[in-house]
């Protein structure tokens, strides 16, 4: 089957598709989809995001609102610093604390949708990742595997692409065979894998080849394959359903049309649907301190003065320890343990050890030239010692 340019558009089928026919078609829908699904979701936040505003007598460009959609949507850290600082820049004239609690607002307001937004990505990732491995070129040229082992992987993948999906059961035991195929590649990947970790005389050809090998096959971990298969069966069965009967009236049952079909034709949220959502959200104030930490004060706050002073941990170890105002913030004391914590897993050896951390107008930051982990409920302590 000739490969389709990227842009043509996808043709129905005309009768009872091929297994490689099949395929196709799912990589191909795959990242239509994966187009529109970020365009309607990011659509249907920003309708949202308007009403909220709105609410708030405060109007912002699309563009802008699409900014802090994209923020959101990736989630984590970066949303958790990103989105106060866009909002601190535009609205001047509010405190941190206001700014924080706007930032946990949305946070809520947009979480069904950002848990959506994965769950969909994911399902096509899925879906390009096993499916385009059927296409790929040299798909089993891999070190160490036998001409009878390759042989028989490329007869199977052969029987795959040529199977004719007549009925709900062809294609359940083709999407297995398509599941058990793609298995089969990671195992022999991640054999490899560990036999280049033990073997101490490898030529660097063969190290060259093997990395090459990865490299031009998608590679998931063995932990993921289960989820990965959830999602393609979901996927294909969906789709399946233009030519296959059986599954013209299961739509409403399969998780992705179940998340994909509100945001086709998405009317929005009313007010007070928002308000009644944000009212019954019990996080909050959990949140809006999140969202607190790395804010620098606004133009309304005025810095305390930093006051500076050293303690010692043992007769070696000396802490410098700035902070602001008349004591130690108790909130800022988490974090900076937790920042600790992660450099001593991710950098033991460094020399330096230094973390800060700033809520609204309060400061603290600490430094000291040896550190382990008996070191922590210590500084935890005299930290404490210092508080308000």
């Amino acid at each position: 089957m000739e490969t389709k340019k990227a842009n043509s558009p996808i043709p129905p089928f005309r009768g009872i598709p091929r297994g490689a026919e099949f395929a196709r078609y799912l990589v191909e829908k795959a990242g239509l989809d994966s187009v529109r699904i970020k365009s309607q979701i990011e659509e249907a936040c920003i309708r949202d995001l308007s009403t909220y505003f709105e609410d708030r007598s405060v109007r912002f460009s699309v563009d802008w609102l699409k900014s802090l959609v994209k923020a959101e949507l990736a989630g984590g850290s970066f949303a958790a610093t990103n989105i106060p600082e866009r909002l601190q820049r535009q609205l001047t004239d509010m405190s941190n604390d206001e700014i924080a609690g706007i930032a946990a607002d949305i946070s809520i307001l947009l979480s069904e949708k950002r848990s959506d937004f994965n769950y969909l990505r994911y399902s096509l990732n899925a879906v390009s990742t096993v499916m385009g491995d059927l296409f790929k070129d040299n798909l089993f040229d891999i070190p160490g595997l036998s001409k009878k082992e390759k042989d028989l992987l490329e007869n199977n993948l052969k029987d795959i692409l040529e199977v004719k999906l007549t009925d709900a059961r062809t294609l359940t035991t083709w999407l297995d065979e398509v599941t058990t195929l793609h298995y089969k590649v990671i195992d022999l990947l991640e054999s490899l894998t560990e036999l280049d970790k033990k073997r101490s005389s490898e030529t660097r050809t063969d190290k060259e080849f093997l990395n090459e090998a990865k490299k031009n096959k998608q590679h998931v971990s063995t932990k993921s394959l289960s989820t990965y298969k959830l999602r393609v069966d979901d996927y294909a069965i969906t789709q399946s359903q233009s030519f296959l009967k059986e599954y013209k009236n299961m739509k409403k049952n399969m998780e992705f049309d179940t998340r994909m079909t509100p945001y086709e034709q998405y009317v929005g949220m009313t007010k007070q649907e928002i308000k009644s959502k944000l009212k019954e959200n019990i996080n909050l104030d959990q949140l809006k301190e999140k969202y607190l930490v790395g804010l620098a004060p606004s133009k309304g706050e005025k810095s305390d003065e930093i006051v500076s002073i050293k303690e010692n941990i043992s007769s070696k170890k000396i802490m410098d320890i700035s902070y602001s105002g008349d004591g130690v913030s108790l909130r800022l004391i988490r974090p900076i343990l937790n920042s600790l914590r992660s450099q001593l897993l991710l950098n033991p050896n460094q020399k330096q050890w230094r973390s800060e951390a700033r809520s609204g107008g309060e400061f603290l930051s600490v430094a000291i030239g040896a550190l382990n982990s008996e070191d922590l409920p210590k500084i935890e302590k005299i930290l404490q010692l210092h508080a308000k």
